[in-house]
């Protein structure tokens, strides 16, 4: 009997289209032990720039290097800007958890996704189920870069050294990670 299933498609590796299996950090298995772990994929002009699954193991250790100081002004942004968000997760909740919801526009700058040229998805889940205490979202390009500009020198460099670190990815999704910063909120 296959296991309950509700990773959105959208979420699906865009080169198997199958759910991604493995961290791409450490390797460890997703999908089989209730694992919690984050997807992120970057989008130009409707395709897949870059797509990874991360453990929650290896989120932390990323977030580890992240600088006080660029922690603060993440958590400073986000209370600045929640008010879009808080629209959206309440829209989310009533709907019965539909993700959909949630990315159909920017969840800091509202942007309506038809009108983004590029942005980033990101979702936790654990195993093949999406983690309801933290919906999947939407970042636009314009927000990415903002976030990316809130962090310090440090954080920077820590986050170029997690990126060269990188096994299994192509060179030029490498590059795009590079340039454009993972947005782990």
């Amino acid at each position: 009997m296959e296991p309950e299933n509700n990773i959105p498609k959208v979420f699906y590796s865009n080169i198997s289209e199958k759910p991604i299996e493995n961290c791409i950090i450490c390797g460890c298995s997703l999908l089989e032990n209730d694992t919690q772990y984050v997807i992120e994929k970057a989008f130009k002009d409707g395709i897949v720039e870059a797509e990874y699954a991360m453990c929650i193991d290896c989120v932390e250790n990323m977030k580890g290097s992240m600088s006080e100081e660029s922690m603060q002004n993440i958590e400073n942004y986000i209370i600045e800007n929640r008010s879009n968000m808080q629209e959206l997760l309440n829209e989310f909740y009533l709907s019965g958890m539909d993700s959909g919801l949630l990315l159909k526009q920017c969840a800091i700058k509202g942007t309506p996704v038809d009108d983004l040229k590029e942005y980033q998805i990101a979702g936790l889940f654990k195993g093949r189920m999406i983690d309801p205490q933290v919906p999947p979202y939407l970042i636009s390009m314009e927000a990415a870069e903002e976030i990316n500009n809130l962090l310090s020198k440090k954080t920077k460099d820590e986050l170029d050294n997690f990126i060269d670190e990188l096994t299994g990815l192509p060179p030029e999704w490498l590059e795009i990670l590079k340039t454009n910063k993972p947005v782990l909120l």
